[in-house]
């Protein structure tokens, strides 16, 4: 080893202890979907206040990533491009998920010259009958310029920044679309598609929405295997990233949103391990209803979050999650790894934390 390679070890910036916070700037928002899960939850005025946020912003320092997204339109939030600022600042990587109605061109820019590095932008739909059946109150027309609008001004810029991605969930409504989806996105400049399944279910009626199998319930219907596998030929001949997620379960140690490194901190300061469990109290979950209570370990408007992570109760939680992701020589696996697929044939040990064992992100679709 060389005297540069030294010198690059050396400045290398130590990891940092947090991989992602997701900070939810509303739960206000503009539309009525027809699948939203938080729909009823919602309350007049659910913005975060800005003393709230500045106390999270202490924090940002121990986090590689911020999500400033949560279960609301965070384009509600008027000073969300402030917020975006301040976690530049900390030097920590941020995006939000959108339903981009509200993203106009002036505000865009404002986003551009913020330093966001991710947009994500919700689009159940590849035809404006689709997608404004699905996305009530939206204009299919008026989302597309808007979404040209970030591109043109990319372009005009030069940067590849922020990197753009459409989340498109897939349901019995709009599965068929996926294949003009993935061309849709291609067209307008995307740079990766998401393909995610309708997994929280907490209204009446959206368990039948979904398209993947429980288990034991038989075969994936042949029309959404032949819709998933043309829009995979199409991300491939159009050499566009595309990710579905699995459409059979099967159980992991450990969820992707990994509460060991990872926080979900509500628009009111309240600290959970991930925002289905800082919501959820009835879901449903195979085909039957179920209640559990809500886990909120603190509030950062009466307590460090600091003081929070440390709570016993909180320790537990991911005691929980640790111990199922031991690998067979009793050695800790990674605490979050994006892919998890190495874990899906490895047998858990130990069950999950209350509540997570019927949420179906531990079970990868």
């Amino acid at each position: 080893m060389g005297f540069r390679d030294i010198l690059k070890i050396s400045f290398l910036k130590p990891r940092r202890k947090f991989r992602l916070f997701q900070v939810e700037p509303t739960m206000n928002c503009n539309l009525k979907c027809c699948m939203c899960p938080w729909v009823n939850l919602r309350l007049p005025g659910s913005n975060m206040d800005w003393k709230t946020f500045e106390t999270v912003a202490r924090y940002f320092g121990e986090a590689e990533e911020v999500d400033l997204t949560g279960g609301g339109e965070p384009l509600l939030h008027p000073r969300l491009e402030e917020m975006v600022r301040q976690v530049k600042s900390a030097g920590c990587v941020v995006g939000f998920s959108t339903n981009a109605t509200l993203l106009f061109l002036e505000r865009a820019q404002n986003f551009l010259e913020a330093g966001l590095d991710w947009i994500a932008y919700s689009i159940d739909g590849a035809t404006p009958a689709t997608y404004e059946k699905v996305r009530v109150g939206a204009s299919f027309e008026k989302v597309m310029k808007n979404i040209a609008g970030v591109q043109q001004l990319k372009e005009r810029k030069g940067s590849k920044k922020p990197k753009t991605m459409l989340f498109f969930v897939m349901m019995k409504e709009n599965v068929h679309e996926l294949p003009a989806m993935v061309k849709l996105a291609k067209s307008i400049g995307i740079d990766q598609i998401v393909a995610k399944n309708l997994d929280v279910i907490l209204k009446e009626g959206d368990d039948e929405r979904r398209i993947f199998k429980n288990r034991g319930e038989g075969e994936i219907d042949p029309s959404v295997s032949r819709a998933v596998k043309e829009a995979q030929k199409e991300a491939r001949d159009l050499k566009i990233s595309l990710r579905v997620y699995e459409l059979s379960p099967a159980e992991k140690p450990i969820c992707e949103q990994s509460p060991l490194k990872t926080l979900f901190v509500a628009w009111d300061g309240s600290v959970s391990p991930c925002i289905n469990l800082s919501y959820i109290q009835d879901r449903c979950y195979e085909g039957k209803w179920q209640r559990f209570p809500i886990v909120r370990f603190g509030n950062v408007a009466t307590e460090s979050l600091e003081a929070i992570w440390k709570k016993p109760e909180y320790r537990n939680f991911r005691k929980l999650l640790q111990e199922r992701g031991k690998d067979p020589s009793g050695n800790l696996t990674e605490s979050l790894i994006p892919d998890l697929s190495e874990y899906q044939e490895r047998r858990c040990s130990s069950g999950p934390p209350q509540g997570c064992g019927v949420c179906y992100y531990l079970y990868g679709v």
